[in-house]
């Protein structure tokens, strides 16, 4: 579904609901995202939740900014009714990042 050369990084609580192909990467938390993770693990994609317990996209995009990311970020939530609106503002924040709303049910 997703082809990357490099590797996948997920920031999230669970992959429960994620296709076999998505689930090969990395997993961490995002107390875990800090420039030396980033730079061990080099990740290409980023996949984390719109929103969870702990974090949010938001969060985590303007984390992996400041970090100097500029790969892409894929973010995952369930169907949204206004879903442009909601991916206009992530793209506002992420800046150089590439981001996605994925539909997680059509996973």
């Amino acid at each position: 579904m997703y082809q990357t050369n490099g590797s996948l990084l997920f920031i999230s609580q669970t992959t429960a609901n994620l296709t076999a192909d998505l689930q090969a990467g990395h997993h961490i938390g995002f107390t875990e995202l800090s420039a030396e993770k980033l730079h061990q693990l080099a990740p290409e994609i980023v996949v984390c939740p719109l929103v969870s317990a702990d974090f949010d996209a938001v969060i985590v995009l303007e984390r992996l900014k400041s970090l100097g990311f500029a790969g892409q970020c894929l973010v995952l939530s369930a169907k949204l009714p206004q879903q442009a609106l909601v991916l206009a503002e992530l793209r506002r924040i992420a800046g150089p990042i590439v981001v996605r709303l994925i539909d997680s049910a059509s996973l």
